[in-house]
């Protein structure tokens, strides 16, 4: 029995209620503790013993043994093929970075083809419009001068048969029709009389002379003129008129211009203008050993136009009439910022994109503003060109810069000349500053 030890400053021990003296608490002691609790310990660890015996017998002994001889020849194996398996991570680690340019590239390029899809449909619409009101001029001249050859060549006949009857003033007759302009067909003689009678003029068709023929035209013809089928020159004229007629839709179509050509109360042929490119850089830009490829700047559609755009007013947009670009304003920024890069002599390699070059670094542009504007009325007009640029570093495709620039310029006067000076002065500050701010970003 262990009792445990007091204090002098301790209270003293009191009976408590029921009990006639008082109790000292008391516990086993470690000793006791340590009797009792080992047979259960002993029974504990000879359990152990045994299960750990019948994991370690012979069999087990000799599979792990097995599965170490195992595991020491695998090692020894990568060991030995560390620099094999090194060098293939890093080309599948090269393959996989390969792969993820090329798909970033395939992208940039699909939404590139895709812009450029947009901006080729724009402008053949724009051309289809254009021969469309075109043709449409020229067929209605091609109309009136088919009439003219018909009735000269139906005048010159009568003169043939006729030699005096051009004496005096003829009696002439009008016949009317609804619409249709005069036609004149090989087929209106048939049957027709020949000689001076009265009523030579009427063409009779079949078995009902009493009525006149469906193809009788608001036409003064002279009395007493007769036709004969087998000599008629109507046919001829008819094909040389078709055939002047096709080859002057050929030309149309095709954007050609005979000089001195010009069909009568058609439209004047447009005067078509070009910018020039920035050729005058300081000398301290730097050299630049990396290859540049300039993409075809993306617009919106009255922008991408051959058309010139003026703004009266913030919402509307309108377009100089008689005047276009030589090229859609795109197209000509592109080739004009082509140049500006060449005209530094700074940079090894630039061109503009489509070209078989591979690019360190592609420089995409986005042209907001190119349009002259009339700020107050009775002035002449402002030009405003605004160039979005970012600069992007290949393969990886990511954009290292990106800047917007712009510029206005008042034109000389109101003429059309002066406007598109103001264009050229405009544009050439735009495109120097693109310029030095890409080669000053170029490594």
């Amino acid at each position: 029995m262990q009792i445990s030890g007091g204090r002098q400053s301790s209270p003293e021990l009191i009976a408590q209620p029921g009990e006639k003296y008082p109790v000292i608490q008391s516990k086993r002691s470690s000793l006791e503790k340590l009797f009792t609790d080992t047979p259960e310990l002993i029974n504990r660890i000879l359990i152990l013993v045994e299960t750990v015996t019948r994991l370690f017998d012979e069999k087990n002994i000799q599979a792990i043994g097995d599965t170490l001889a195992n595991t020491e020849k695998i090692t020894a194996t990568l060991a030995d093929s560390a620099e094999k398996i090194d060098a293939f991570l890093l080309d599948a680690s090269g393959t996989a970075e390969e792969l993820r340019a090329t798909v970033r590239e395939l992208r940039g390029d699909l939404a590139h083809l895709m812009a450029n899809a947009d901006a080729t449909l724009i402008s053949a619409r724009a051309t289809l419009d254009t021969i469309s009101d075109e043709t449409a001029a020229l067929g209605g001249d091609a109309r009136a001068l088919i009439a003219d050859l018909r009735f000269g060549a139906l005048a010159q006949q009568h003169e043939r048969r006729n030699p005096g009857a051009g004496g005096g003033q003829p009696h002439t007759v009008e016949r009317f029709h609804r619409r249709r302009p005069l036609r004149i067909r090989p087929s209106d003689y048939r049957d027709a009389h020949s000689g001076g009678e009265p009523h030579a003029h009427r063409r009779w068709f079949g078995k009902r002379p009493d009525r006149l023929p469906v193809r009788q035209h608001r036409r003064r013809i002279q009395d007493g003129m007769t036709f004969a089928p087998e000599k008629t020159p109507a046919r001829g004229w008819r094909r040389a008129a078709a055939a002047a007629l096709v080859v002057a839709v050929a030309f149309t179509a095709g954007g050609c211009t005979l000089d001195g050509l010009q069909t009568s109360g058609g439209p004047p042929p447009p005067r078509l203008y070009v910018l020039s490119p920035k050729s005058t850089f300081a000398d301290d830009l730097p050299h630049v050993e990396s290859q540049l490829v300039v993409e075809l700047p993306i617009a919106s559609e009255g922008l991408n136009t051959h058309r010139i755009a003026l703004r009266d007013s913030p919402l509307t947009l309108d377009f100089f009439a008689n005047a276009r670009w030589t090229e859609g304003a795109p197209q000509m920024v592109q080739t004009l910022l082509v140049e500006s890069f060449e005209n530094t002599g700074k940079i090894v390699s630039v061109a503009r994109q489509g070209v078989d070059l591979r690019a360190d670094y592609v420089l995409k542009t986005e042209l907001r503003e190119f349009q002259a504007e009339y700020v107050r009325a009775g002035e002449a007009p402002h030009v405003w060109v605004k160039l979005n640029a970012k600069l992007v570093r290949m393969p990886a495709r990511t954009i290292t810069a990106s800047e917007t620039f712009e510029a206005r310029y008042a034109a000389g006067g109101s003429a059309v000349k002066d406007i598109v000076i103001a264009f050229d002065d405009t544009l050439n500050k735009v495109l120097k500053k693109s310029v030095i701010w890409t080669m000053g970003r170029l490594r």
